[in-house]
Formats: C-alpha cells, sequence, structure tokens
C-alpha cells in the first residue's frame, strides 16, 4: 500500500501538520489522514492539478489547501488542486444557477436515457466552456461506464469506448463519489490514456462530476480541454456539481439506475 506525505492545514490560518498515511490512493490517505486528526471536513469537490514536486489539493468549499506527495514509491507526480478563477464568461455562479434551476426540469420530457444524457451534456457545455464533453453511466453489471452522450472533434468514435470503474480520472471519480479539476490532465497517474490514444484527441484539463445519492455513483459528467483557459474554476465546479445531482435525480426517478 503506498505511502504519502500530507500537509493538512489547521482551522482559520493555524498551523498546519504533516502527516505519513498509508492508503490505496491520495484520496482514501486524505481522508484517513483527517479522520485520524479528529477533522470532520468532508472533501468532496476538490481541485486538482499536477506539480512536479507533489500535489496541491484545494478544497473550494473551506478554502483550505491540502500538499499531498507519495513517499517511498516511485517520482510520479500526483494531482493538485487550486481554486481559482470564476465562472464562465464572467458571469456570477449564482447567475449561472438560477439560469439552470428552470431548465434542468425540463429533462423529464425526455423519457429515453441517451436524450436525457445529451439534454445534461448541453446544459453543462453551455454554462461551462469546453472543448468536449461526455456522460458516462455506470454498469454495475459489468463494474464499468459506457458511454452514453458525447459532444466535441471525437465524439462519435468515442462512444464506442467504455471506461472500468476506478480506473482513469472519471472512474476514479465515480469511486470515490468526489468531483475533480484537474489541469495538465496526461501529468496524472490516474489518467485513462487508452482511449485518448486511441482516438489521436490530446486531453489537458479535465473536470467530471459523479452523479450520486447516498454513497451510490450513477453516473458521472465530465468536461475536457476548458476554453478559453487551462483550468477550470472552483465556480465551474460546483455549476457541473449542481447538473450531476439534478441528473442523479432524474435516473432515480424514472428508474433508470440499472438495478
Amino acid at each position: 500500500m503506498p505511502l504519502f506525505e500530507i500537509f493538512i492545514p489547521g482551522p482559520e490560518g493555524s498551523n498546519g501538520k504533516i502527516a505519513k498515511i498509508k492508503g490505496d490512493n491520495w484520496m482514501g490517505a486524505l481522508k484517513s489522514g483527517l479522520s485520524k486528526l479528529g477533522d470532520t471536513t468532508d472533501v468532496q469537490s476538490l481541485m486538482c492539478d499536477v506539480k512536479k514536486n507533489g500535489m496541491i489539493v484545494t478544497d473550494p468549499k473551506t478554502g483550505r489547501v491540502f500538499k499531498i506527495r507519495e513517499v517511498g514509491g516511485d517520482d510520479r507526480p500526483q494531482p493538485e488542486g487550486t481554486g481559482r478563477g470564476k465562472a464562465a464568461e464572467g458571469r456570477s455562479v449564482e447567475d449561472i444557477l438560477g439560469d439552470l434551476f428552470g431548465k434542468t426540469q425540463d429533462i423529464y420530457s425526455h423519457k429515453e436515457l441517451k436524450q436525457a444524457a445529451a439534454f445534461i451534456l448541453d446544459l453543462a457545455m453551455e454554462s461551462v466552456p469546453a472543448e468536449s464533453g461526455s456522460v458516462l453511466i455506470a454498469d454495475i453489471n459489468d463494474d464499468d461506464m459506457y458511454f452514453a452522450a458525447a459532444k466535441g472533434p471525437k465524439a462519435s468514435e468515442v462512444m464506442q469506448f467504455r471506461v472500468p470503474m476506478g480506473q482513469g480520472i472519471a472512474g476514479f471519480a465515480a469511486v470515490e463519489g468526489v468531483a475533480l479539476a484537474v489541469s495538465d490532465a496526461d501529468q496524472d497517474e490516474r489518467f485513462y490514456a487508452d482511449i485518448s490514444e486511441k482516438l489521436g484527441y490530446a486531453t489537458k484539463s479535465l473536470m467530471c462530476s459523479p452523479c450520486q445519492k447516498d454513497g451510490r455513483t450513477y453516473a458521472i459528467i465530465e468536461l475536457v480541454n476548458k476554453s478559453g483557459g487551462s483550468s477550470f474554476s472552483a465556480d465551474e465546479v460546483n455549476v457541473l456539481n449542481f447538473l450531476a445531482h439534478e441528473f442523479a435525480q432524474y435516473l432515480i426517478q424514472t428508474g433508470q439506475t440499472g438495478d
């Protein structure tokens, strides 16, 4: 099991602590470290970047910045998080969410799963400009995810692929139940390069949010390559989280959860 060195900042600017924690991955180590310190912070939406000397994971809700690096293993870079930037085109996140609140209810006019997935993806890409996007549905029988909707230069080609649960950044987000925004995605060891290489499509920045309820992930909404910038912002993570929540509600209420 990998060993991680984690800097955990103290509350309200107080001195932080450095701990060495074992975990299956950095998320597991972070949660374990917080638990051991009696810290009840619920890390659900994280901003992540990749740096050569480790990773910085920022919790947009609290502004806390955790520095994490794997020690005693290889020197591969780990994702880091920074909450920076504003929502798309200078609009406030409140304005965007206000617009989406009414629009998302129209999803119930779509009876077919793929139509509903395409609808929610359209809303996501209208709200957060990105080069590509997709909606993946979790298949509990095969323990993987398939593409229900995709937009972008390689949209038709990507539909043939499946992503194993837990593999890649989207698979990691699905299993851990956390939203992630990653810059320099190809430097992240969790990046599932197989699809990108087969499509001949370079993935730079990536953001994904799990559509979940009561600890179960039903789908993932993913946006790739931020338009007009190098990384997605904390506000944009919040927008995608809202849409992911609404899509999860749709799947549950229409009985399209794969049960």
